[in-house]
């Protein structure tokens, strides 16, 4: 309980203290890292040589049971961000089971657990959805 507080606390400051004026509409904090959300999706892994992810959980502690690419989180036409697993393993958000193949909404402040390693994420819903609504109505 101690790792939530501490990861919401961390978080809570990160976006207060200028994420949005930085381009970022959502945060995902570790104990170890912070990644600032700036585009409609963004990839969750382990990276490697031939890989590259948009957020490496290596960074945050051992990733062993973290596929190469494990997960893509993008907002969605409706101003929310969803998680999608394409990774092997079974990942979480509120403790709720995510398999392989499938897709979960993230709601604000939720807790995400990929192969042992927890990520709080926390999203600006007025500038996501004002993103989307620009991502819409932009020509294809």
């Amino acid at each position: 309980m101690r790792l939530v507080r501490r990861l919401e606390r961390t978080s809570d400051g990160a976006l207060l203290r200028g994420a949005a004026a930085m381009g970022a509409v959502a945060v995902l904090s570790g104990s170890n890292m912070r990644y600032l959300v700036r585009k409609r999706e963004v990839s969750l892994g382990r990276e490697t040589e031939e890989k590259s992810v948009d957020v490496n959980l290596s960074l945050e502690g051992n990733a062993g049971k973290v596929s190469r690419l494990h997960a893509f989180i993008k907002l969605r036409s409706d101003g929310n961000f969803y998680i999608r697993n394409v990774g092997k393993r079974v990942l979480r958000v509120n403790n709720k089971e995510v398999e392989p193949g499938q897709k979960r909404k993230l709601p604000n402040k939720c807790l995400i657990e990929i192969g042992g390693l927890w990520l709080l994420y926390q999203s600006n819903t007025r500038l996501a959805k004002s993103m989307a609504t620009r991502l819409c109505r932009a020509p294809p």
